[in-house]
């Protein structure tokens, strides 16, 4: 999933080495930090699109989302929009 936010651009995605945490990626140095702080480690993969990555534990990745005005807006939207707004986009 895409998490666009008005100073970071992520994306997220479930990690396959530990289930309980998500693999959270940025093109710039410091996007990861902007949302989650500073405290999970940085990997960065020279070369890569989105080079700088970090495993974040799932519940804090969902309130860092929650955090950002933008993202409640999303989540709000779709939930009153419907699942059969965005059935364009499945075929």
């Amino acid at each position: 999933m895409w998490i666009c936010l008005s100073d970071s651009f992520l994306f997220r995605v479930a990690s396959d080495q530990d289930r309980t945490a998500l693999m959270v990626g940025a093109r710039r140095r410091g996007d990861i930090e902007a949302v989650f702080g500073d405290k999970y480690p940085i990997t960065t993969l020279p070369g890569r699109d989105y080079q700088f990555r970090a495993f974040i534990p799932r519940p804090v990745v969902g309130h860092g989302d929650r955090s950002y005005p933008c993202m409640l807006a999303v989540i709000e939207s779709r939930r009153r929009v419907g699942a059969e707004c965005f059935q364009c986009w499945s075929s």
